[in-house]
């Protein structure tokens, strides 16, 4: 029952990113509530679960988007294997340290994924992503933080187990 607890949270907030969060776009730039998902349950589980959990938000962003296939896979597994590489070294208890490791793991999330667009052939002029996108993701990001944080770790600890 507790992975389909956690995967019904990560449906939920790919749901919500696709569809409620397209009302509060800053740019045409909303929060990605899937990697932010993928950031908590590394935070709190470590890197294997923040591997696997970044490889089903990525699959459904990827079913969800149809456009190309594998690239959040491979982000959010990546971002998730790193944040949970380094989870032992936080307090999980502050929200700062949380708002913090979002913010950064959320650059680096953008700056990979304009490394492979750039790979694949999209070619664009990195300042304006930088700017206007990556940065503005990641505040966004760190913002959800607050309002979310608190209330994953408590449902993690009620409903899934270590």
């Amino acid at each position: 029952m507790s992975n389909f607890v956690l995967f019904g949270f990560f449906a939920v907030a790919v749901f919500l990113q696709f569809t409620a969060l397209n009302f509060i776009q800053i740019e045409g730039v909303k929060p990605d509530l899937g990697l932010v998902m993928v950031i908590f349950v590394a935070f709190l589980r470590g890197y294997k679960a923040g591997c696997w959990w970044g490889f089903v938000g990525g699959l459904l962003e990827d079913i969800y988007t149809g456009n190309f296939f594998g690239l959040n896979i491979l982000i959010k597994m990546f971002i998730g294997c790193l944040v949970g590489l380094v989870e032992k070294q936080f307090y999980k208890d502050s929200l700062l340290v949380v708002v913090i490791t979002t913010w950064f793991a959320s650059i680096i999330s953008g700056l990979v994924q304009y490394t492979l667009l750039t790979y694949a052939g999209f070619l664009v002029s990195p300042g304006p992503v930088l700017v206007k996108i990556i940065l503005l993701v990641s505040f966004y990001n760190a913002i959800t933080v607050p309002f979310l944080y608190r209330w994953f770790s408590r449902a993690s600890k009620l409903y899934i187990p270590n």
